[in-house]
C-alpha cells in the first residue's frame, strides 16, 4: 500500500490499513522511542508504540496531507507520546527512590534536553547527506561559527557564492528535517 491507500483505509477504519502503516513506519516509529525513553524497558518501548499507533487510529481525521507527509505526522505524534513517557517514567523514578538518591534526581536531564539530542542527531545526518562544498561551507559556518568571508577566503570562492549556497542549503535542511517531523 502507498501512503494515500494507507490514509484512506485509515479514514475508513481499515485493519489491513493500520497493518501497512505498522510495517511501513514501525521501525522509524520505534527508533524515536528508544531515542527519548530508552531501551531499558522493553514493556515501556512496546507500550509507547502501541500508544502512537492508536492515537494514528483515533485522529487520522487530523491528518492534512497539505501540511507533510503520513509520516511526519506519525513522528511528531512519536515524539509527543515518547516525551509523554519519559516524562511518566521518570516522574514514576522520583517517587520511588530513596532519600540519599533525591540530590542525583535534581540534576536529571530534563525531556526538553533528551529532544534537542535528538534533534542534534536529525541535523547531522541531514548535514552528512549535502554535496561538496555545501557540506564544508555550512559545517564551517553554522558548527564551527567562522565568518563568511573567512570561509570564502579558505575555499577559495566568492562571498556571494557561499552566502547563496548557505541559504539554499538552510532552506533544504528546513524541508528535510520537517519530512522527518521536526519542526523549526
Amino acid at each position: 500500500m502507498n501512503e494515500e491507500q494507507i490514509v484512506e483505509g485509515l479514514r475508513k477504519g481499515s485493519e489491513k490499513a493500520m497493518q501497512a502503516a505498522i510495517k511501513a513506519y514501525g521501525s522509524i516509529v520505534k527508533y524515536i522511542v528508544i531515542q527519548i525513553i530508552g531501551g531499558e524497558n522493553p514493556c515501556d518501548v512496546e507500550e509507547c508504540i502501541s500508544d502512537i499507533f492508536y492515537e494514528l487510529w483515533m485522529k487520522i481525521g487530523g491528518y492534512d496531507p497539505s501540511k507533510g507527509t503520513l509520516k511526519s505526522y506519525l513522528i511528531g505524534i512519536a515524539k509527543h507520546k515518547a516525551l509523554n513517557k519519559y516524562r511518566f517514567i521518570a516522574r514514576d523514578r522520583e517517587c520511588h527512590v530513596p532519600l540519599e538518591e533525591e540530590i542525583t534526581l535534581n540534576q536529571m536531564e530534563p525531556s526538553e534536553k533528551v529532544m534537542k539530542q535528538f534533534e542534534a542527531k536529525e541535523v547531522n545526518e541531514v548535514v552528512e547527506q549535502m554535496s561538496e562544498p555545501e557540506r564544508t561551507i555550512f559545517i564551517k559556518r553554522y558548527f564551527n561559527g567562522e565568518r563568511i568571508k573567512d570561509i570564502a577566503k579558505a575555499l577559495q570562492l566568492d562571498t556571494k557564492f557561499i552566502e547563496n549556497k548557505l541559504y539554499r542549503e538552510k532552506a533544504k535542511l528546513k524541508k528535510k528535517l520537517m519530512e522527518r517531523g521536526i519542526r523549526l
